[in-house]
């Protein structure tokens, strides 16, 4: 199994698609605007490249000085249960961090969406599954805003998350600064650490999309 997902994963990368940067932001700009806190889910996934059971509930997110980045911590991968020992990341958004501090504010506040703040993150995945992808599809596989990618059927929240992560990498990653190393101080939610050492060795990109 980890072979075959190994394969997949390497046809991806030497077969990367094109996305525009531009159509991927509005998109997600304006589904921040929409009328449902499912809608705002998959905005913030966008924008900020979280899980969103880290979005409803069980991440934290502060201001800070920088009008392009939040701090995060909570990272669910890490498997961390007590928030206050958790690592702190500066994750890059890709609309204004206050507007982004808002939208998840407002998103959190939803009566929907307190239901589940109390619940198990794979909890929180079987009851939000449904509605997410369905506005994923409907507003970034349909508009073909995104490429389904070669062996996949759908396009994903983890495909908006490597989308993420190819656009804030292209806005905010200094010329002078390894792509790993970007991912991993500001991005390390996206690839793991084995994934990055890998990258440190080939020179590769982490990410199956590139700005066209």
């Amino acid at each position: 199994m980890k072979q075959k997902t190994t394969i997949k994963n390497n046809l991806k990368q030497d077969d990367l698609q094109p996305i525009r940067a531009d159509r991927f932001l509005n998109k997600a700009k304006d589904l921040l605007t929409r009328e449902t806190p499912y809608e705002w889910a998959v905005g913030l996934l966008a924008v900020t490249g979280r899980r969103f059971s880290e979005i409803v509930a069980k991440g934290e997110f502060k201001p800070t000085h920088h009008p392009y980045a939040i701090s995060f911590r909570g990272q669910l991968k890490k498997g961390i249960q007590d928030i206050e020992k958790a690592q702190t990341f500066l994750i890059a958004t890709l609309i204004d961090a206050d507007k982004v501090l808002k939208a998840i504010y407002k998103f959190r506040a939803h009566p929907r969406i307190q239901e589940l703040a109390e619940l198990s993150p794979d909890d929180i995945n079987s009851r939000l599954n449904t509605s997410v992808r369905h506005y994923i599809k409907s507003s970034f596989e349909d508009s073909e805003v995104l490429p389904v990618l070669p062996g996949e059927k759908a396009v994903t929240a983890h495909n908006l998350r490597g989308a993420y992560a190819e656009i804030a990498t292209h806005f905010f990653c200094p010329p002078n600064q390894g792509t790993h190393r970007f991912l991993q101080q500001h991005l390390g939610h996206v690839i793991g650490e084995s994934e990055l050492a890998k990258g440190r060795m080939r020179g590769l990109r982490n990410t199956t999309f590139i700005i066209s």
